[in-house]
C-alpha cells in the first residue's frame, strides 16, 4: 500500500525545489525584461545591454504553463520578417537562475528599476 494523503501530494508537484539546466543565449538570442503585460500573450520587453524596447510575443509552449510578469527576466528571439521590431519569449528564468546569470556575467547592465518587482509603473502624485 502506498503512503497516500494530501501532504504528499503537494510535495510531489513543488516545482521550484527541482534543477533544471541553465539556458545561455545564442547568437539569434538575447536576455530581455518585461516591463508591461499587454494581454492575448503579448507584452513589452526591453532588450538587456540596450534601451531598446520591443513588443514581446509568448510562445505558445509557455502560454498558460508559465506565469510570466513585469520584471521577470525572459530569453528572446528575434523576428525576421515584418516590419516592426517583434520578439518571441522562449523561456522564462526563475530568480535564482537571475542571480546565477549575474555571477557569471551573462547579463551586462542592470538598472535598480529594472529589478524592482513592487513598481507597476503608476503615479499616484496629485490626487
Amino acid at each position: 500500500m502506498g503512503k497516500g494523503g494530501k501532504k504528499d501530494r503537494k510535495k510531489s508537484n513543488n516545482t521550484e525545489s527541482q534543477k533544471r539546466e541553465l539556458l545561455y543565449k545564442d547568437e539569434s538570442q538575447e536576455y530581455a525584461i518585461v516591463n508591461k503585460l499587454f494581454g492575448d500573450s503579448r507584452c513589452e520587453c526591453q532588450i538587456q545591454g540596450t534601451d531598446e524596447i520591443v513588443r514581446g510575443d509568448i510562445r505558445g509552449r509557455l502560454k498558460n504553463r508559465v506565469f510570466i510578469y513585469p520584471g521577470d527576466l525572459v530569453l528572446v528571439s528575434r523576428r525576421d520578417f515584418g516590419s516592426e521590431p517583434v520578439v518571441d519569449i522562449i523561456h522564462k528564468y526563475f530568480p535564482n537562475e537571475f542571480q546565477k546569470l549575474i555571477t557569471l556575467g551573462e547579463i551586462t547592465r542592470i538598472r535598480d528599476d529594472e529589478t524592482d518587482m513592487n513598481d507597476s509603473g503608476f503615479s499616484f502624485e496629485g490626487l
